[in-house]
């Protein structure tokens, strides 16, 4: 039987700070493989939160509910899917050894 050691990080992100979330996702990620981890888990929306406020608010006619919108959106990793370099390449470079 083979066995897999699996690390769920619960910490929270940076809410709404795209760049420091994904600095302390690649930190959890090579804390939890120092440990012995080869496979790390976040929470879904972990990496960009899940702001209650900001479900709904797009469609209202409410400046501030729109720029807060906006601003969840600006925040949202963009991933690269033709292999170049994106908002999540630091956490892929910390990705532990393969299972």
């Amino acid at each position: 039987m083979t066995r897999t050691t699996v690390a769920v990080v619960r910490p929270p992100p940076a809410l709404l700070d795209l760049e420091e979330s994904v600095r302390r996702a690649a930190g959890h990620i090579t804390e939890a493989a120092r440990e012995g981890a080869a496979l790390v888990v976040f929470p879904e929306t972990w990496l960009t939160g899940y702001p209650a406020w900001a479900f709904g608010l797009a469609g209202r006619r409410d400046r501030t509910a729109q720029r807060r919108h906006a601003r969840l959106l600006e925040r949202s990793p963009v991933l690269d899917h033709e292999g170049g370099d994106d908002d999540l390449a630091p956490v892929r470079r910390r990705s532990v050894r393969a299972v």
